[in-house]
């Protein structure tokens, strides 16, 4: 069993749609230098889908790393951890990948430098679609992006940060999936709008700038689901159609806090066994 394990402390209606951009760093210490090339293979195959405006730049002070993680972090399973450590005024969201590279398939090697690439772009591990931001690994699998991949990248600039279900409104059922979420921890999750590992105060300042005050639906809205090239094709027409959506603009995710990556079906190592570096918290929450 191959996995992926997360670690963290690990508006109104607009209608437009922006450009994303990420500052990153690639640290070969510890590894071989092939991530140099292999981490920014990742990140470009992100970047060069098509409507998606991603820039990516790479800098000495970025705070999106990717970088070998010390392998007593890793049990032998384990592809790589996720961790976002959090300081007074900054945090440094990384990806740690396994230094025993030779111990993986290449493709799936690769397939985990995909979804940790994804992660740092802001897309968030989901049970639910298909693709490499799904936290079930096959052993079969090769590094290539699903319909639903793509569709969530898109989405990235549809919606404001502060549209939780996204619905394209910001409003009061954004304010019960807020309060569902007030406290938790996680990594990328849409109710943690300035993106600092946790859900509190400093995001419900943000909520209620873009907050509309009326009243609510009769009916509350479905939840996005990016499973196929349905969503893709929904995602591109609203890109293409700005004046007839209520797309929102910002950089966010989908749903919940999700268990590590996974190759099906033999699961022999227990996540819990692993110890999270100082200063950040397991996937389940806890220091």
């Amino acid at each position: 069993m191959k996995r992926l394990l997360y670690l963290g402390l690990i508006g109104g209606l607009i209608g437009l749609s922006l450009s994303l951009a990420l500052d990153y760093k690639i640290d070969t210490q510890g590894g071989s230098l092939t991530l140099i090339d292999e981490g920014k293979a990742a990140l470009e195959t992100w970047a060069n889908l098509p409507d998606v405006n991603l820039s990516l730049t790479e800098s000495a002070e970025a705070s999106k790393i990717i970088a070998y993680g010390d392998e007593t972090l890793f049990g032998p399973d384990t592809l790589s951890i996720t961790v976002l450590e959090r300081r007074n005024r900054s945090s440094d969201f990384s990806a740690l990948m396994n230094p025993k590279r030779d111990d993986f398939v290449e493709a799936l090697y690769k397939t985990a430098l995909l979804h940790e690439a994804g992660m740092l772009i802001g897309l968030q591990a989901n049970l639910n679609t298909t693709g490499v931001m799904r936290p079930l690994l096959k052993a079969d699998m090769t590094p290539d992006l699903s319909e639903a991949d793509k569709a969530a990248l898109v989405n990235l600039r549809l919606y404001a940060e502060e549209d939780i279900n996204r619905d394209g409104k910001v409003d009061f059922y954004d304010l019960i999936e807020f309060g569902k979420a007030y406290g938790s921890q996680e990594l990328n999750g849409a109710a943690d709008i300035n993106k600092d590992g946790v859900v509190d105060d400093k995001d419900l300042e943000r909520l209620k700038v873009a907050y509309i005050f009326s009243p609510p639906a009769e009916t509350p809205p479905g939840q996005q689901q990016e499973t196929d090239a349905t969503a893709l094709d929904e995602a591109l027409d609203r890109l293409a159609n700005p004046d007839e959506t209520e797309g929102q603009a910002g950089a966010s995710n989908d749903e919940g806090v999700l268990p590590p990556l996974s190759v099906e079906p033999n699961d022999n190592q227990d996540p819990s066994n692993v110890v999270p570096p100082d200063g950040a918290i397991g996937n389940d929450g806890q220091p």
